[in-house]
């Protein structure tokens, strides 16, 4: 025969109450390593959007050594087709890490390609004094033209 012992009342519901508390806790930590990872994503979208940016800036610079014009159309930058084998200046025409489409290009009053900028509307993680992607411009040094 099976005796039934029974235990105090405080005892019935702890383990629910553990439960409880574990679920809190790993909820909490779960919830903070999210945001963790997430902050880390996009501080290395950032960095992938500089980086871009600036081989643009220094193959317009490149070319406006070699030529003393700026291109007018950014394939030229591919291929200036003037020498054989054609200069590259940009070895493919990358794609804005925030946005994953081509990069808005600034141009100047002679319809020459001087820069380029973003579409992406979001807020930039490291603000200064810039709060937004798309207020970001990266052009060559105006010594140049």
């Amino acid at each position: 025969m099976v005796r039934n012992i029974k235990h105090g009342k405080s005892q019935q519901g702890m383990t629910y109450v553990f439960f409880l508390w574990f679920i809190l806790i790993y909820g909490i930590l779960l919830g903070s390593y999210i945001e963790v990872t997430s902050t880390q994503a996009k501080r290395l979208k950032e960095q992938d959007f500089i980086y871009t940016a600036e081989l643009y800036v220094k193959a317009l610079e490149n070319y406006y050594k070699d030529k003393q014009t700026l291109p007018t159309d950014i394939k030229q930058l591919l291929c200036d087709g003037t020498t054989y084998p054609c200069k590259r200046y940009l070895r493919q025409l990358y794609k804005d890490p925030l946005t994953h489409k081509t990069f808005i290009y600034i141009y100047d009053e002679q319809n020459q390609i001087i820069g380029v900028k973003t579409s992406a509307e979001s807020e930039i993680i490291n603000k200064k004094t810039i709060d937004k992607y798309n207020s970001l411009e990266f052009t060559i040094k105006r010594s140049l033209s």
